[in-house]
Order: C-alpha cells, then structure tokens, then sequence
C-alpha cells in the first residue's frame, strides 16, 4: 500500500504481510483519509503507483513494515525520529538557538499548550504531556533544503 503526497515530500509504501496490511489501512481504517504530515494535504493512496508519480517521489519514497507506516500517518514519525532519549534531547537543545515554537494557550487560561520546539539547525523536537512532566516523543531532523549552513 503506498500513501503519496502531491507535495512530492512524502511516500511510504507498506511492505510485509498482506494481512496486516489490510487490517491496518483497508476499508474501514483511520488511514482513509490520512494527511501529509509534511504539508497536511490528504495523501494519495492505493497499492500501486503509477510510473511518473515514482519517478516523481522515488527520493523520499520509503519501504516501512505496516506498523512504521502506521505510526508515521499517526504523527509519531518515522523509526529513526521516535529515539528520545535525555541524551537525544540533549544533543538538540544545548548550544543552539530556538528557532520556533508551535502550540496555543488554553482557552479561559493563562496556560500554554506547547507542541514543537524547532532549533536554530531545523531540528524540530515534538512534546505533549505525561504524569511525569514534558514529554518529547519525536524528534525530526532537519528539512535538507532548511539546513543552516554552518559557518567558522
């Protein structure tokens, strides 16, 4: 099954078994109506592409097991964006600028609901909240074509 962007910055095609396949993204699913996470447009879908669209998409076209894709149509990113550990965090945060932050205040409040935190470099880190305190579920790179240019 292949889930394409007319943005062209998102294709992923779920591989492995059919079974789950279906049960994941056939009729019926949350995923009929999945959006770009890219751009929030609604995605292509179907279980073949046409060849010009491939040639169009097959530099960020990614391979995932029925899970992966599922998670990344649910926003939680791709496999390698879902480690965050302090470590992780770490790295991003300290000795760089914040660029942006996405979120809103909760009405009749004077509390913020904070959603993203993107640095200097276009790493973006993703939080919600947990019993705990902060919690910083994904991390995405930077867009290649956003990347600062680094200078001495």
């Amino acid at each position: 099954m292949f889930f394409v962007c007319s943005c062209l910055r998102f294709a992923v095609q779920a591989v492995g078994d059919s079974e789950e396949i279906e049960s994941l993204f056939g009729k019926g699913s949350i995923h009929q109506e999945a959006k770009c996470p890219e751009c929030n447009k609604l995605l292509l879908r179907g279980p073949v592409l046409d060849v010009e669209l491939h040639r169009q998409v097959h530099h960020v076209l990614r391979l995932l097991a029925p899970m992966e894709v599922h998670l990344a149509l649910s926003g939680l990113g791709f496999p390698e964006e879902q480690a965050c550990t302090f470590s992780d965090v770490q790295k991003v945060l300290v000795g760089q600028r914040i660029r942006s932050i996405e979120g809103s205040t909760l009405s009749d409040t004077t509390r913020t609901i904070l959603d993203s935190i993107t640095m200097e470099d276009g790493t973006t880190l993703m939080v919600a909240a947990s019993p705990y305190g902060a919690l910083v579920y994904r991390i995405r790179p930077p867009n290649p074509f956003v990347r600062k240019e680094q200078t001495e």
